[in-house]
């Protein structure tokens, strides 16, 4: 029988890998999910989800274009409330995109 590693496992022994960078990015962007979602408006949150934050820019990923309009609407109070968090303090712009379907 095969030994197999678990994921975890191999990132561990992946210190310094593309691996590493993929899982350390994802990490990252769940942990700014949940920020995101406890900072905007129940039913907006439903239909939102940070899709990338570099450079001081945060993508929103958005479920339709009438959900775009409402978040565009936002992003002047969303940039004031996110800047005043630790993760967020470089925060200069929100952009978006519709999620194609």
């Amino acid at each position: 029988m095969t030994n197999l590693k678990r994921p975890t496992e191999i990132l561990a022994s992946n210190q310094s890998g593309t691996l590493q960078l993929i899982y350390a990015k994802a990490a990252q962007l769940t942990t700014l999910n949940k920020i995101w979602r406890t900072q905007i408006d129940e039913t907006l949150a439903q239909h939102t989800q940070v899709a990338n934050y570099r450079e001081g820019c945060l993508v929103i990923e958005v479920s339709s274009p009438v959900w775009a309009t409402r978040l565009r609407y936002g992003i002047p109070d969303l940039l004031q409330k996110l800047r005043a968090l630790n993760e967020f303090a470089g925060l200069t712009r929100i952009e978006w995109y519709v999620k194609p379907a």
